[in-house]
């Protein structure tokens, strides 16, 4: 019998993708900005997008060009989950054997990086 399925919201819950993210950001602000990523930023960007994240990073650091740090950083993201995006503890056992592209997508705006076929 063919399977067939479709797995949504597969972030925290099949791969962690929380210190890509982290890194990236740390990384393009570091390299870019000549500053470091405060955890208190950190902590307060997740969940968010558009207008709020914007609104968040200008609080910590009010002369960034906000969408441009998040464009560069979501960039830097795609190219880092092909090289180091894990499975959540379990997660390859219970997949094993299924043929399925794996990767990190989001709105349009943002940078998708999907693995390859």
């Amino acid at each position: 019998m063919k399977k067939t399925c479709v797995i949504f919201d597969m972030d925290g819950l099949m791969f962690d993708t929380q210190c890509i993210y982290d890194r990236a950001f740390h990384d393009i602000l570091l390299r870019d900005y000549g500053l470091e990523l405060p955890d208190a930023l950190r902590l307060a960007m997740m969940g968010r997008s558009g207008d709020d994240l914007y609104q968040t990073i200008n609080r910590f650091f009010p002369g960034i060009d906000a969408p441009e740090y998040v464009r560069r950083s979501f960039a830097a993201v795609a190219d880092r989950v092909r090289d180091e995006l894990v499975s959540c503890p379990g997660c390859a056992n219970r997949a094993s054997g299924w043929v399925w592209p794996a990767g990190v997508t989001a709105p349009s705006w943002r940078a998708t990086c999907a693995s390859p076929a």
